[in-house]
């Protein structure tokens, strides 16, 4: 039977996932923040810039000028302006922000991967007094330079009318908003999204495929009987029923399964027994924004966390997985007429 367990919350958040982003009132409350103009673009990326600037971010890959031994250079053993005009073709005077705002949106984003490929975190550097000569970098590391740079950027760009955002490799991307759509099945018709840059898992090549359930159960002689059932329910509901068990792609098993996850339009999950790694895959197919349909023998073995979602409780007997089966094909019919 079904047990009222509660309803789900929807946030309306842009999250970059390696963003850092802070939780405003308006993201706790799910207001979306505002769009913000090219113009304002402009200004804030500006700002941005001399700030890494200030703290030698660039002096890595340019050096820097010293009143007692003139111009030192960096690892382009060129200043910024002459590796600038090679690289772009651009003649900016970064001290006057007009010149910045003069920046048609082709010469900003090709700017703003230079940044990305030019800056470096300072890990050793000193202030040279003498005439307030200013910071002097020695030794920088340009992955946590572009890490930083990146986690900065995605603050401001997600929010341009045209939602884009820096990447890993430190490329400015489009928002795919039909991919998003498709990703996430249990938002159909919101605007509610996440854009992931995933650390551990690869992203799949295929899309997710609306006539594909996944089941995530335990592997155990004693749950045969339910798997069974589950692959009658989907296919007495036309649906297709795969099992990580079902193919090996991967040499590495959690990538198989995220992947099953990510191309399916509904996961069912058992929390019989308290499995962890049934816990763990739910919590993927929840963030991935998937129709998840609890199933367990025993509510008690749902923990605190998931028991705000409705549930569908069986008996691991011929009458209980009779009834579950009936549940189930109730429940995935109601589920497609949304995809």
């Amino acid at each position: 039977m079904w047990e009222d367990i509660g309803d789900r919350n929807h946030g309306n958040l842009f999250l970059l996932l390696k963003s850092n982003v802070t939780m405003y009132y308006s993201d706790r409350h799910g207001i979306e923040r505002p769009q913000i103009s090219f113009e304002m673009i402009k200004r804030r990326i500006y700002g941005l810039f001399k700030k890494f600037e200030r703290k030698g971010y660039f002096q890595g890959a340019f050096g820097y000028d010293c009143v007692d031994n003139g111009v030192v250079y960096g690892d382009k053993e060129m200043t910024f302006k002459e590796y600038l005009d090679i690289e772009l073709n651009l003649q900016i005077d970064f001290s006057k922000m007009d010149d910045f705002l003069s920046l048609d949106e082709g010469n900003l984003f090709n700017l703003i991967e230079f940044f990305y490929i030019n800056i470096s975190k300072p890990t050793d550097s000193y202030y040279h007094n003498f005439g307030d000569c200013g910071l002097h970098v020695h030794e920088s590391d340009y992955d946590e330079g572009r890490t930083e740079f990146q986690t900065e950027l995605n603050k401001i760009l997600p929010y341009y009318e045209k939602e884009i955002f820096l990447n890993s490799d430190g490329h400015i991307e489009n928002v795919d908003v039909d991919l998003r759509e498709r990703i996430s099945t249990a938002s159909v018709g919101q605007s509610n999204f996440f854009t992931f840059i995933p650390s551990v898992f690869d992203k799949p090549v295929e899309d997710p495929d609306e006539n594909l359930v996944s089941v995530m159960m335990p592997f155990s002689m004693e749950f045969n009987q339910v798997h069974l059932t589950i692959k009658e329910a989907c296919s007495e509901s036309s649906i297709i029923c795969k099992r990580v068990d079902d193919m090996w792609e991967n040499s590495i098993l959690i990538q198989d399964i995220f992947k099953l996850i990510y191309i399916s339009s509904i996961v069912i999950c058992d929390f019989t027994n308290k499995n962890p790694n049934v816990f763990y895959e739910a919590g993927i197919a929840h963030t991935l924004g998937k129709f998840v349909i609890p199933i367990t023998q025993n509510m008690e073995h749902i923990p605190f966390d998931l028991r705000h979602h409705r549930c569908v409780t069986y008996l691991p007997n011929g009458e209980g997985l009779g009834e579950l089966k009936t549940k189930l094909i109730e429940r995935i019919n109601f589920l497609k007429r949304k995809l």
